[in-house]
C-alpha cells in the first residue's frame, strides 16, 4: 500500500502523491494522448517519505544480523541456512507426452517457463517433489528472493499434477 497517499491505479501504472489539481491533469493528459510518468508525482521515489529513507540506513547492522542469524542456528542445534540451495535434478528433454504447461501454475509466464525449460524442468510433478533446498536455489538462480513459496508453486504443482495438468 502506499504511505502517502492520494493515489490511483490506472490499468496497470500507479500514480502516487496526487493533488485534486495534480490528478485533473494527469487525467487531461492521458485524454490527450500524452505519455505520463507512473510512479510518485512528487520529488519522492520508492515509496519512501518525503527527503529519503529513515529507516534500514545501516547496511552493516543488516550484514551483522545476518551473521547473528547463522551463529544462532548453529548454536540451536540447526545447519546455518544455506547461501543457494541445491539445484533440482533436471530432464534431458521433456518426457514422451511433452512438456506440461507450467504457465498454469500462477507466477510462471513464457519467460520462466523458458527458464524452467533450460533447467531441465518441464513438468508438474518434477516441481512438485522440490526440497526448501531446491526452492532455494531456484529462487536464487531466478532472482525471485521467496516468490516460489509467496505464491506457493509446489501447492500448485501438486493440484496440477494429481488432476493431469488441468
Amino acid at each position: 500500500a502506499c504511505v502517502n497517499a492520494p493515489m490511483v491505479q490506472i490499468n496497470k501504472d500507479y500514480y502516487e502523491d496526487l493533488t485534486p489539481e495534480s490528478f485533473e491533469q494527469l487525467l487531461a493528459d492521458l485524454r490527450a494522448g500524452k505519455k505520463v510518468k507512473p510512479g510518485p508525482q512528487i520529488d519522492r521515489q520508492f515509496s519512501c517519505p518525503a527527503g529519503g529513507p529513515t529507516t534500514l540506513l545501516n547496511g552493516a547492522a543488516q550484514t551483522k544480523a545476518a551473521a547473528g542469524s547463522k551463529k544462532r542456528a548453529k548454536a540451536a542445534g540447526g545447519a546455518a541456512p544455506a547461501a543457494a540451495g541445491r539445484k533440482p535434478r533436471g530432464l534431458k528433454q521433456a518426457r514422451k507426452s511433452g512438456p506440461d504447461d507450467l504457465k498454469l501454475i500462477s507466477g510462471i509466464g513464457p519467460k520462466i517457463e523458458k527458464l524452467l525449460h533450460e533447467l531441465g524442468i518441464f513438468h508438474f510433478d518434477q516441481i512438485a517433489g522440490w526440497t526448501d533446498a531446491h526452492v532455494a536455489w531456484v529462487d536464487d538462480y531466478l532472482k525471485f528472493k521467496g516468490r516460489i513459496g509467496r505464491e506457493d508453486w509446489i501447492g500448485q504443482a501438486k493440484k496440477l499434477a494429481k488432476a493431469g495438468g488441468k
